[in-house]
Parts: structure tokens; C-alpha cells; sequence
């Protein structure tokens, strides 16, 4: 390289506090001051797949933009092969390892200066290199990457003192056109708490910041429960403080080539160009909510001001360009679990690293800390990474939105196309039914049966909901619920038949009748029905026929269910195989009931039974 540049700092935030930050390339450069960047996909034999176009000393530049090549927590580089400017190649390149922090003098009385200087913490350091195509500029070239680097160092390090300090450099308090009115929505809706929060946070946060909230990633930085900062953003869309958007979200990098406005714009497949890897949408992993501040609130730039820095794939240990008869070893992390070598365009092998292991991978195996060996056996780059398999990601799925309490009631115009059905991997269906209806009507009349169903609506839906479960449909007095957790389902069914138990006492008219319910979980399909987001599957039968069998007062499970019924309450059957229609094989199933009170009835279920 005709320049390179190095600048080194130390900061008292750990390697993976540090990480966070510098691996943050799009807020990063954001901060530096750079340019904004546009790019056009690009193929052929380079490993780069962009074409970014950007000003660099005030003259439009444009450049191929290599994939980052990294190794989690430890370094991470970008590449740029210049197509037009006074460079050939742009390399900048940060590293960071564990160092102490010095004293800051003045320090008070030695002692306290001795116990700073012994702080732990981390040092970065940055590397610019720079090939020039007209040579004649390299003094002065050298000059500008010395005061870049110098920029960049001093950028990263501020953010870093700022998150010392419980701050954020960038942050700039906005004036929100009708904001007053918002905020007073958002909290009747959502609370004080984090109603109040978020609006602070859409007032005060960055653009980058805000730009693109993904709630259970905000949710974990605030330490907050997931599930809740969700609601609470759905709730936001509702007082007009965001909009919610819909990415598809790739199964490889898990970074989004599509933003979508609805659900009606999703595709039954997807491409993703970084990866070159086509895919089968589902709700699981495919689609994700994100959601942004409105435009009548506050106006977001969002750059970009990268293609992509590690801190968009977090799930990548370590990643590379691999030259054409090159083989490189990929450092395996400290963390036994599963992984896999990936390699552009969808070939790869699986990865088990188990302390038992050789230290370089044998037979799909590793050691914790060992290496991995690629071989790049073809003619052109290839881009290789190793993903951690284990890893729980952040996305708050279309499966888990979707099922959120109150979602097709609030999001009506949120459903699939007609005719496209998306692959859920499992849900728990929930079917309800009162016993003797029929005969409820022939003896007390429509309308005081009527009164009877409506009432007994309020109480099924309330607990429903109550327990994270959303209303798919009533037909007639039966009800069809969903949930994303299998306990909450049970938890919310035990609810019920408790809270039947007082219901039923209440009124001769309403002693006529009881519940029948059945629960059950497994595969399913999401699809649109009569302008609304619903489902079907063999799972949805099974449910259906679950609850076709249980008697009054009853709700059937599979037997798997029932140690958490007894815990919370439940007299259980013995366990009996289920014959039912359609389908292959029998069920194992347990009956649940709320015993009689005063007859072995737990306090605690005594009294939710009233």
C-alpha cells in the first residue's frame, strides 16, 4: 500500500461494549461526517456484490464494496476497489484487545490514581491503507488520511466515554409538529412507563436510532420485558407516534433486501443478493415487524452510510473473502454449540463445537477456540463466514405480531393476499365450545340465551387476552384463539374453567350450561379468510376435534400438558389415546377439571374460582 495510517486510544468499556460501537459502521461513518452512500447490485467473479457511489474529498467516487471480513469482538475490516478518484484501494481496518486504563491526571490522592490506572479495559485501534493512482497525490493524501484517522479514532471514542456515562453523542432533542397530542394517546394507551419512554426516545434518540426500531432489541438494551415493549409499539402505531413496516428478513445474513408497508405485499419467495440464496417465506424467520417514527411526528434520515458492517449480521462469528486457491481458517468463538460454514450461494457444512473436539475441525467437529479450514477450490473470490446457529436473534416475527392480543382488530387491513398461505413452524390453537347451547335456547328463549353466550364471551376473551392470546373468530358461542407459547395457552384455559366455576353460579340461566375446551400445538398455515388473517392444518383440526371430545366443565390436552395443569390446579384423567377423524394415529390425551370446592381444591385455585 502506497499510505498507511495507524491510530490507537484506550477506553474503559469491555470488548464486547466496544464492539457494539465501532461495529456500528452506518452510525459510525454517520458520525464521522461521511457522505451518504447509494449502491447497485453487482455480479460477477469479485466477492463484491455493490456498486456504492459517494463523494470522498468532495469529488463523486465510485467503488466496489467488498464484503467486511471479521472475527467477533477481536477486528473487523472494509474493503473498497476504487473505480474513479485519486484511489486504487481503500482498507480501514479496527482492532481491539484488552488493555488498561491510565490514570487521568489530575488524579485526587495516589492511591485513587493507582486504582483507576488498574481499571480494566479496551484498546482500539484503527488502520487506514490506501494504494494511490496518481502517485504525484501522495503526500497529500497521506496528510488527509492522518486527520481521517485522527477523526475517526476521536468519533469512536466519544461514543464510547458517552455510553460510560449513560449518554449518546449525535443527540440532538427534536421540536415534534403535534406532539403534545400523540404523547397523550401513547400513554393513555400504553402507560407512563414505556409509553412515556418511547416518546422520549422518538424526541430525543438520533435518527439512527429511531430510524429503524426492532422492538425486542430495544426491549433487551432497556432491559425491559419483550412481549411488552411490543404491545407497547403496537400501541404507538395506534397514536400515531410510528408506522410499522414489514421486512424480509434473509435466513443467511439476516439483514432485509425488502421493506414492505403490508402484510398483502409479501411474496410466497425471496432473494437475497449479498447471499445469493432463495428462499420459501414463512412467518417464522422470513418476516419481521420494524417500525419507525411517523412522518407527521418527525422527519428520520436513514443514510445509508454503509452496505453493511458486522453489527448487522451479529449472528456471524467470523467472515472472509477467500482469493481463488486460497484456504483460509475460520477462528471458532469460546462457546460450544452449533454452527455452520456458509459459503455465497448456499453450500456450507454444519459445525458441532464441543470441548472433546480437535482444535482444528475434524468430521464436523471443533474444539471451542480452535479453527475451521475453507479451501477455495474454484476461480473466482468467495465470500465464507461461519454463523452461530444457537443464536436467538431479535426479530419480532410476523408469527409472534401477528398472534399479539387485539392484532386483527387493530391491524384489520394486515393480511396476505388472496390465495398465498405462509408456513408457520408452531402455534397453540385454542377452541372453545358451551355445552348444551341448543337445549339453552329451547328452554329459557333466544334472548336469555343470547345474554348467556354474550356474557360468557366477556369472561373467555378477557382471560384470553389476558394471557397473550389473540381472537382468530367466534362462530356461534364457540371460540378459536391462538397463542405463541404453549403454557400461556394452558395457563389461559385453566383461567377459564376457574373462572367458569363462579360464572355458572351466578345465575340459574347461566347454571344450564358449562365450557368445552381443547387445546393443541403444532405446524399450521397462515392465509386470508373473509378479509382477515387466519389459519388452517392438520393442528387447527386436531384442536378442533380436542375440543370436540371434552365433556362439560372439560378441557383435553395432549398428556404432555398435564404436569403444568396440576400445578395449576387441574384434576387430572388418566391418560387415554384419542381416535379422532382425519387423523392418522391416536393422541395421548389427559382430561383437565377444576376440582370441587372444598374437595381437594389448592387455595390459590379455590379462589381464582371464586
Amino acid at each position: 500500500m502506497d499510505i498507511e495510517v495507524e491510530r490507537s486510544g484506550i477506553c474503559p468499556l469491555t470488548l464486547e461494549q466496544l464492539w457494539l460501537i465501532v461495529a456500528d459502521t452506518n452510525r459510525l461513518n454517520r458520525l464521522v461526517g461521511m457522505e451518504r452512500v447509494s449502491f447497485q447490485p453487482q455480479e460477477g467473479p469479485s466477492a463484491a456484490r455493490f456498486i456504492g457511489q459517494t463523494r470522498l474529498g468532495g469529488l463523486l467516487t465510485s467503488y466496489e464494496e467488498l464484503p467486511f471480513e471479521w472475527d467477533r469482538h477481536r477486528w473487523f475490516r472494509s474493503r473498497r476497489r476504487m473505480l474513479s478518484g485519486a484511489l486504487l484501494e481503500l482498507v480501514t481496518e479496527f482492532g481491539i484487545a484488552p488493555a488498561p486504563v491510565p490514570a487521568s491526571p489530575p488524579a485526587p490522592p495516589p492511591e485513587a490514581q493507582a486504582q483507576a490506572a488498574g481499571q480494566a479495559g479496551t484498546r482500539l485501534t484503527l488502520r487506514l491503507q490506501m494504494d494511490v493512482r496518481w502517485k504525484i497525490l501522495t503526500p497529500l493524501l497521506r496528510i488527509q488520511a492522518g486527520q481521517a484517522a485522527d477523526n475517526i479514532l476521536k468519533t469512536a471514542l466519544q461514543i464510547a466515554a458517552t455510553v460510560t456515562e449513560g449518554g449518546r453523542i449525535g443527540t440532538v432533542p427534536v421540536t415534534l409538529p403535534g406532539m403534545e397530542s400523540v404523547e397523550r394517546r401513547m400513554i393513555t394507551q400504553a402507560g407512563e412507563g414505556l409509553g412515556g419512554r418511547l416518546v422520549r426516545w422518538v424526541r430525543e434518540a438520533p435518527d439512527e436510532e429511531v430510524g429503524r426500531i426492532r422492538p425486542f432489541q430495544l426491549a433487551d438494551r432497556w432491559k425491559v420485558n419483550r412481549a411488552d415493549l411490543l404491545v407497547a409499539c403496537m400501541e404507538g402505531v395506534q397514536a400515531g407516534l410510528f408506522v410499522m413496516r414489514w421486512e424480509i428478513v434473509c435466513p443467511g445474513c439476516r439483514q432485509s433486501p425488502k421493506r414492505l408497508e403490508t402484510l398483502a405485499e409479501v411474496e410466497a419467495e425471496a432473494r437475497c443478493h449479498v447471499c445469493d440464496l432463495a428462499w420459501q417465506v414463512s412467518f417464522d424467520d422470513s418476516v419481521e415487524a420494524t417500525f419507525s417514527p411517523s412522518p407527521g411526528v418527525r422527519q428520520v434520515d436513514g443514510g445509508p452510510w454503509c452496505s453493511g458492517g458486522p453489527a448487522w449480521s451479529p449472528h456471524v462469528a467470523a467472515q472472509r473473502i477467500v482469493a481463488p486457491g486460497e484456504t483460509v481458517e475460520l477462528p471458532v468463538p469460546d462457546l460450544p454449540g452449533h454452527y455452520r460454514v456458509f459459503i455465497r450461494g448456499g453450500s456450507g457444512r454444519l459445525i458441532d463445537v464441543v470441548p472433546s473436539a480437535p482444535p482444528l475441525e475434524e468430521g464436523g467437529m471443533v474444539a471451542p477456540g480452535g479453527r475451521v479450514p475453507v479451501q477455495n477450490a474454484t476461480d473466482r473470490e468467495l465470500h465464507v463466514r461461519l454463523d452461530q446457529l444457537d443464536d436467538p436473534g431479535v426479530s419480532a416475527s410476523a408469527r409472534i405480531v401477528t398472534a399479539m392480543p387485539g392484532f386483527r382488530e387493530r391491524f384489520s387491513a394486515q393480511v396476505l393476499r388472496p390465495g398465498l398461505s405462509m408456513d408457520i413452524r408452531r402455534m397453540t390453537f385454542f377452541f372453545s365450545d358451551l355445552a348444551d347451547s341448543t337445549k339453552l335456547y329451547a328452554d329459557i328463549g333466544d334472548a336469555g340465551a343470547f345474554r348467556v353466550v354474550q356474557d360468557h364471551f366477556d369472561v373467555v376473551i378477557h382471560l384470553l387476552q389476558q394471557h397473550r392470546g389473540d381472537i382468530v373468530k367466534t362462530i356461534g358461542d364457540a371460540v378459536m384463539a391462538i397463542f405463541t407459547d404453549e403454557e400461556d395457552g394452558l395457563r389461559a384455559s385453566a383461567a377459564i374453567l376457574l373462572a367458569f366455576e363462579q360464572f355458572v353460579r351466578e345465575t340459574p340461566d347461566r347454571g344450564r350450561t358449562h365450557i368445552k375446551l381443547g387445546l393443541y400445538s403444532g405446524p399450521c398455515f397462515a392465509t386470508e379468510a373473509n378479509r382477515r388473517l387466519d389459519y388452517f392444518g392438520q393442528t387447527v383440526n386436531v384442536a378442533a376435534r380436542l375440543q370436540g371430545l371434552a365433556r362439560s366443565g372439560e378441557l383435553v390436552v395432549e398428556a404432555h400438558c398435564g404436569p403444568m395443569l396440576e400445578a395449576q390446579g387441574m384434576l387430572l384423567s388418566a391418560p387415554e389415546d384419542a381416535v379422532l377423524k382425519g387423523v392418522r394415529g391416536p393422541v395421548r390425551v389427559v382430561r383437565a377439571r377444576v376440582p370441587e370446592i372444598g374437595a381437594g381444591m389448592p387455595q390459590a385455585a379455590a379462589q381464582a374460582a371464586g
